[in-house]
């Protein structure tokens, strides 16, 4: 019992600590002999006497009872633990009571520290989630937007390309290089295939190649075509 660092008690029926042994030294601040004589609501704060105090009547009524409660050391410091308590009976009478108390501050302390983190992590991780729902939704719009863009672009395509193709007069495309890309093939000239990539100057006659470059290049400069 002098080793135990569980404090042993033993209380009268008046809750006047009658035996404690030296362990109850580390949770109170009070040596045993101090303690001897005490009431123990003395170690209870204020806010926790009457639920004590229903607890201790409680013991008395039913002969044991195992409970939480908050007690209060030397220096006002409160301290979490756990006591277990049964009534000590002598020819059949109620003589008192004795129980076992354990300090559980620092695992309390413990506890409520990883229920912050816990409740940290689920907030962090529920403000990502809204995060990422959001983001997955503006890249499901760009996507879609770009979707559409492309069916859009490709129906232009396919009707220019009717309209392209179609066309009564031989025409040419080229790009800024003046390099053919693509014709309607409306001509004698050489396969379309064979004229895409080569120079759109060479099949113009010699004597009105320059004219040719320069309206070319007054096109691009200005955005305006002159024939």
């Amino acid at each position: 019992v002098e080793r135990e660092k569980d404090v042993i008690y033993a209380l009268d029926l008046e809750g006047n600590v009658s035996f404690v042994n030296p362990a109850a030294e580390q949770v109170v601040g009070y040596k045993p002999e101090e303690i001897i004589g005490m009431n123990f609501m003395s170690f209870v704060p204020e806010e926790s006497r009457e639920r004590s105090a229903a607890n201790f009547q409680r013991l008395i009524e039913t002969g044991e009872i195992s409970a939480q409660a908050v007690m209060v050391d030397r220096q006002g410091r409160r301290r979490d633990v756990e006591y277990s308590s049964t009534v000590v009976y002598e020819g059949g009478k109620a003589v008192g009571t004795q129980g076992i108390l354990r300090d559980v501050t620092h695992r309390k302390q413990a506890e409520e520290e990883l229920r912050k983190a816990r409740d940290e992590l689920e907030l962090r991780v529920e403000e990502r989630t809204i995060e990422l729902s959001a983001a997955n939704a503006a890249l499901r719009d760009v996507i879609a937007q770009r979707r559409r863009a492309e069916e859009a672009r490709l129906e232009s395509e396919i009707r220019f390309q009717g309209l392209f193709e179609n066309l009564p007069d031989f025409v040419i495309v080229v790009d800024r290089e003046a390099k053919i890309r693509f014709t309607n093939g409306r001509s004698e000239a050489p396969d379309p295939e064979k004229l895409a990539g080569t120079l759109g100057f060479n099949y113009i006659v010699p004597q009105d190649r320059s004219s040719c470059q320069e309206a070319f290049e007054r096109a691009f400069d200005t955005g305006e075509v002159q024939s």
